[in-house]
């Protein structure tokens, strides 16, 4: 599996607002996170993971092994830390000569796929769609990748921008910033880290 190294997948989160409306599609566990009124949030996005305690690993956990794989340290099979994302297409083609590869290269034992069938990719592109009603005092959205959530809780973040848009005149450019900055340096984040905050009022 030579191009396991070279051929990489990424995460990716959108949102649309309109009118009353926020309609939000991802893949992958980066993450769109509503700050609400009264100091609440709202995950909007499920994180695509295939471990974890919620609901959504759960369903991720389920998804993955009905295709015939498995997750072992929290990723599939074992390699990848995301149950869904763009590219990592040697997850998703050439599926029963992908086991003997990963078997020769060193990335599972051979007893782990001895006898495996992959009837369907473990790892797809295929999105969760959220739509949430806007509610009045609804303030500002975070769009960021994994690399924040890996060092800081939603709430966490939401706190933080709070301040810093109080603090900064509402600027979300840099808003954004110091939070990605929080993350890199006094957070110690490891991951890339890309952070978005869209202003609603």
């Amino acid at each position: 599996m030579p191009q396991l190294e070279r051929l990489a997948g990424s995460t990716g989160t959108v949102a649309l607002v309109r009118r009353e409306r926020l309609v939000v599609a991802n893949v992958g566990d980066s993450r769109c996170v509503l700050a609400r009124a009264r100091g609440r949030h709202l995950d909007v996005s499920p994180d695509h993971r295939p471990y974890g305690a919620g609901a959504a690993a759960k369903r991720e956990v389920a998804r993955v092994t009905a295709a015939g794989a498995w997750v072992a340290d929290g990723r599939v099979m074992g390699v990848l830390a995301v149950s869904r994302a763009f590219g990592d297409s040697e997850f998703k083609a050439g599926r029963a000569q992908f086991l003997l590869d990963g078997t020769a290269s060193g990335y599972w034992p051979a007893n782990m796929a001895a006898g495996r069938v992959l009837t369907s990719p473990p790892v797809i592109a295929t999105p969760d769609v959220s739509e949430v009603e806007l509610l009045e005092g609804d303030d500002f959205l975070i769009l960021a990748s994994d690399g924040l959530w890996d060092c800081t809780s939603s709430a966490q973040s939401v706190a933080f921008v709070r301040a810093e848009l109080a603090r900064n005149g509402r600027d979300a450019t840099l808003a954004a910033q110091a939070l990605a900055d929080n993350a890199v340096g006094k957070r110690r984040g490891q991951d890339n880290v890309a952070a978005i905050i869209v202003l609603l009022q």
